[in-house]
């Protein structure tokens, strides 16, 4: 992970360390939401932040990076009643973290990039960082990862079902319903995404991603209707 931080800064900032053992002590890791995951938006972030959609003076990194690492270290289960606040929780902790490191601009962006992030707290995107963010933790709910992340997810939930039994791929129901059907779920999100991605860049990668996944549920299709 300090890697990945490297190849955004010429040198390594002096709070890396210490940020790194607070979300390892704080962060409740699962395989949605673990050290892979965070090196793998890291480097989105950085591919994204380095694209010709942004100049370099309009990316502050070590706000970048420091959201980033933080937000998701607050970590709450998909169906809590409170999920939707996760990503202001993980705002505050990386606040106070950072309260005497970051001025205050710096503050406000980092919360913006903490809480903006997540697909169902519906906050508003105000800064490129968010945007940033947002598009390479949205990466991750695409493409191969995507199936992976959905049927673990389904485990966890305790979901009876993988997918309806009469119309498992929901052409003929009203609503889908991806809290007790996971194949609900890349019709109600996933296929989703491409279009609500800020960047060119994230977008392109997530419809070329995406169409593993397409070809994935044609399979499952011809495997399960006889």
């Amino acid at each position: 992970m300090s890697d990945l931080f490297l190849k955004v800064f010429k040198k390594a900032p002096s709070w890396i360390n210490d940020a790194m053992s607070e979300v390892e002590r704080l962060m409740a890791q699962d395989g949605g939401h673990d050290w892979g995951h965070l090196s793998r938006v890291m480097f989105q972030a950085e591919r994204i932040a380095h694209s010709d959609e942004f100049s370099e003076s309009q990316i502050d990194k070590d706000v970048l990076c420091a959201a980033v690492l933080f937000h998701d270290v607050v970590n709450l289960p998909k169906n809590a009643p409170n999920r939707k606040d996760a990503s202001k929780l993980s705002a505050d902790v990386a606040i106070s973290f950072f309260g005497e490191i970051f001025d205050k601009q710096q503050q406000k962006t980092l919360r913006n990039a903490i809480e903006a992030h997540s697909f169902s707290a519906g906050i508003s995107i105000e800064c490129d960082e968010a945007k940033i963010v947002q598009d390479a933790d949205r990466l991750e709910s695409v493409g191969a990862l995507a199936i992976a992340r959905t049927f673990y997810v389904s485990g966890v939930m305790g979901r009876s079902t993988l997918f309806h039994p009469d119309d498992p791929f929901g052409e003929r129901r009203e609503e889908l319903d991806d809290r007790n059907y996971a194949v609900d779920h890349f019709y109600k999100k996933i296929f989703l995404l491409p279009g609500m991605m800020n960047t060119n860049y994230a977008k392109e990668l997530a419809i070329k991603r995406n169409h593993f996944v397409e070809r994935f549920l044609e399979q499952l299709k011809s495997e399960i209707e006889f």
